[in-house]
């Protein structure tokens, strides 16, 4: 028996690639108002306040002078650039083509990115101002406590209410987005999974779709305070992305390296348009 036959046996590795478990995409950017800009920072919208109306003074009198308030809010964008290098005997030797994977892997983390431009910006203070030289924090009136509880149904309903006592417009699309540990509490209660409290089916596939109101997102990557979940309910004229570059992942030959390149950019920057359009709610973990 020749001792030389191992020469020939043949290695096999597999040709299915899959990607580790990941948040895939953003999921927040179709529920926030988007627009385009070009420079260093940009307006989104010039914003007019209440006016009160006044009682006529008198037969023949002057009309009286109202001050039309003014706001404006600004938004600052952010810049994501990377890369990774494929040489080209590695994909001589592979039983899979890595680039598009690659690129597909660095769609979702720019789509993450985005995410978490929007989540930051739901309570962190909006810059404001002829100038963008003001600014305004978020307010304690728009935060649901009682954080030693859970996401409860009681909580949206507060939240709800906020949105009515600020004359938020019911024909608004309003958004919740929740961690799986509050998607958790709200299956436990049962005003959200009974018929007997829904007119429509709220569970679809085994998910909440929406309740009260809210259409719900799930994220993992929401904030905490003082060890409590950040949950945030806001109506979608009330957030706003703004994208100087949109999400981009090219794939290039680059000669001089014999290698290939993919490459991930996005510019873009979030901000809260309308503190009254957006509650924090507190929640346990």
């Amino acid at each position: 028996m020749s001792t030389q036959i191992t020469t020939a046996r043949s290695q096999e590795f597999t040709t299915r690639v899959e990607h580790l478990v990941q948040q895939v995409g953003s999921r927040l950017r179709e529920c926030v108002e988007t627009g385009s800009h070009t420079g260093k920072q940009a307006v989104p919208v010039d914003q007019i306040g209440t006016v009160t109306a006044v009682v006529k003074q008198g037969r023949h009198a002057d009309l009286p002078t109202v001050e039309v308030p003014h706001a404006r809010r600004w938004v600052l964008p952010t810049t994501y650039q990377f890369r990774d290098f494929i040489d080209n005997p590695d994909t001589l030797r592979m039983l899979w083509e890595p680039n598009n994977r690659y690129a597909r892997a660095f769609a979702n983390a720019l789509g993450r990115a985005v995410d978490d431009e929007i989540i930051t910006a739901f309570d962190a203070s909006s810059t404001t101002g002829e100038a963008g030289s003001g600014s305004e924090s978020f307010a304690s009136s728009q935060e649901i406590g009682t954080a030693t509880l859970g996401m409860t149904v009681t909580k949206l309903r507060q939240a709800m209410e906020t949105f009515r006592a600020a004359e938020v417009s019911d024909d608004e699309e309003f958004y919740c987005v929740m961690a799986s540990d509050q998607i958790e509490d709200l299956m436990s209660e049962t005003q959200v999974v009974s018929f007997d409290y829904n007119s429509n089916k709220v569970l679809v596939d085994g998910k909440i779709t929406g309740f009260m109101g809210f259409n719900f997102k799930h994220s993992e990557r929401l904030g905490t305070s003082g060890g409590d979940r950040k949950v945030m309910a806001w109506a979608k004229s009330g957030m706003y992305l703004g994208l100087w570059e949109d999400m981009k992942t090219p794939i290039d030959w680059l000669p001089e390296k014999q290698s290939w390149q993919v490459a991930g950019t996005l510019d873009c920057g979030a901000t809260r348009l309308e503190l009254q359009k957006v509650v924090r709610l507190l929640c346990s973990e």
